[in-house]
């Protein structure tokens, strides 16, 4: 298991459609969530990714996360 270190971010993942902070599954809003991903990936791989979005929206968040090569 990898130890967060010094810069490391913790952070709440969820979608919106700019007009607040709805706590939308994954993809299932406006947010540039793909670039933000792919950033954090590159400039801060330690950063430990919680979701937070209504629990409906769980699993379709996992299989974004997925689709897109952040989870295995």
């Amino acid at each position: 298991m990898n130890r967060p270190g010094p810069g490391s971010v913790h952070l709440h993942d969820n979608d919106n459609d700019g007009e607040g902070d709805q706590h939308l599954g994954l993809g299932q809003g406006t947010a540039p969530l793909l670039d933000a991903c792919k950033a954090l990936q590159e400039h801060a791989p330690a950063a430990i990714w919680a979701l937070e979005c209504q629990s409906q929206h769980f699993e379709a968040s996992l299989t974004w996360l997925k689709g897109d090569g952040f989870l295995p």
